[in-house]
């Protein structure tokens, strides 16, 4: 194939004498033996498949060899088209998109090494007149820095989300395939909202027919994706995708995570969930932001996150400012709960008040579950009791609660009873001693599971029984759930 291939481009350089083995910067060879698996501004191109070059294709062999040119129609000359020759095999989980489009790095990545760059593909089969000057590591800035024919040439770099060329394309080598078959095309048409249905809008993204339910606890489930959707503001967060990985916990409230505040809660970066700049890039797995912080109050999606590190200015709040006119959707593909098997029906963890909980001086501030500040105490003797429960929608319920005893001797007890409306007495749930689920200094979480035989309302209690007068029990994070009927 090389021999032809420089063949069909010497007969085109009529100018050039046959001595001459490369040719002039200035050719520029046609893109029929090319796959465009990437574009920008007036590059873009209806059908581009970015999944061709991602990891695992075989258009980009794991040995190298390979062939990738990058077309810049607003550089100078000698950029307008560059030819990348990768030279040794790439090392495990190499992200070529990410190394091209978001930073251009030295790592197993450095000149007349691992690659090798030139300004045509007649002298990349020829291996003559390699570029001689290459620089990386500037985070956010990508292909090719200021790398240069002899020597250093700036500003001709592009970037996801720092500016620079505005105008360019990369393309896979059909001869890359070196035999082997086509890969299947990935989720080209996946960009637009067609699939998605708007939960939630603010400002000029107000629509009339969001549908909330579609994002309330309880309501997604397995790998879903949400996607804001910001007209106000920067180009780089203007159209953001939320891939979740792990399971949510029950009663995972959603939409408080994006609108109300930004957690880190069962929600970090790389672990519960990745961010992407469009779904295309989500569903393939590529180009994945790399920066995320959290937990300031009331301020929402995406806080300080950036595709190449730290970008403020972005967020969302309902009563901190922030930006004004966006929305977001869920995607009608996601793995949806339809009928979730257990619903909440009381959470507290004493932050506010004391609740469902009745009684004087229950409330204290001495101690709590990690990530409070209050608590409910129990002293002695003491009993607490809840109000009525309507659990009529319900053929069983599920409680539980953290556990924090001081001082409890082998004789003491703590003790879980409860009451339908109507019954005469208090019924046992269960009885905890030490060792055998009450333990001094450490937080446990006790779980009990109560059926419900009829349409009822219940109570509980929950009740210390010591004569220590330094015996104290503290409970925190009560969850009641319910199966429905």
């Amino acid at each position: 194939m090389k021999s032809y291939f420089t063949t069909v481009l010497l007969s085109s350089l009529s100018s050039v004498e046959p001595a001459n083995v490369f040719a002039p910067r200035s050719y520029h060879e046609s893109n029929d033996d090319w796959v465009q698996v990437f574009g920008m501004g007036l590059e873009v191109r209806e059908g581009t498949d970015i999944t061709m070059w991602a990891s695992g294709s075989s258009y980009i062999p794991d040995n190298g060899g390979f062939y990738i040119k990058r077309i810049c129609v607003d550089c100078i000359d000698d950029h307008k088209q560059i030819i990348y020759k990768r030279l040794t095999s790439l090392p495990d989980d190499f992200n070529i998109p990410s190394l091209f489009l978001e930073t251009w790095s030295s790592v197993n990545n450095v000149l007349n090494e691992d690659f090798a760059l030139y300004s045509n593909m007649l002298d990349a089969l020829d291996d003559t007149a390699r570029w001689t000057f290459c620089n990386y590591d500037e985070p956010g800035l990508g292909f090719p820095r200021d790398c240069g024919p002899d020597g250093f040439i700036g500003n001709q770099w592009t970037s996801l989300t720092w500016g620079g060329k505005q105008n360019y394309a990369y393309y896979v080598w059909e001869g890359n395939l070196n035999g082997a078959s086509s890969p299947a095309p990935g989720p080209i048409n996946a960009n637009t909202l067609d699939n998605w249905t708007q939960v939630f809008g603010r400002g000029s993204e107000v629509s009339g027919i969001e549908e909330p339910s579609l994002w309330a606890p309880n309501a997604l489930s397995g790998t879903f994706y949400v996607r804001r959707i910001c007209r106000s503001c920067r180009p780089s967060h203007k159209d953001i995708i939320y891939k979740r990985l792990t399971a949510l916990p029950h009663d995972f409230d959603v939409e408080n995570l994006f609108v109300g505040t930004w957690s880190s809660e069962n929600n970090m970066m790389d672990i519960d969930f990745e961010l992407y700049p469009k779904m295309s890039y989500a569903l393939a797995g590529i180009l994945t932001w790399d920066f995320c912080n959290y937990d300031d109050n009331n301020i929402g999606f995406p806080l300080d996150c950036g595709q190449s590190g730290f970008f403020g200015g972005q967020w969302n709040s309902l009563t901190r400012g922030g930006q004004a006119d966006y929305a977001y959707y869920v995607w009608n593909e996601n793995p949806v709960n339809e009928n979730p098997e257990w619903v909440s029906i009381y959470t507290d963890d004493f932050e506010l008040d004391q609740g469902i909980f009745k009684g004087n001086n229950i409330r204290f501030d001495d101690l709590s579950f990690p990530g409070g500040d209050w608590s409910l105490r129990l002293k002695k003797t003491s009993k607490i009791t809840t109000k009525k429960i309507d659990v009529n929608s319900y053929s069983e319920i599920f409680l539980s609660f953290k556990l924090y005893c001081i001082e409890m001797e082998d004789e003491d007890t703590f003790n879980l009873n409860y009451k339908f409306f109507g019954d005469p007495s208090w019924s046992p749930v269960e009885e905890w001693t030490i060792g055998t689920g009450c333990n001094n200094g450490a937080w446990v979480e006790k779980i009990v599971n109560i059926n419900i035989s009829e349409e009822k309302k219940i109570r509980f209690q929950f009740q210390s029984r010591s004569d220590q007068k330094s015996a104290v029990v503290y409970i925190d994070n009560v969850l009641l759930k319910g199966k429905p009927l």
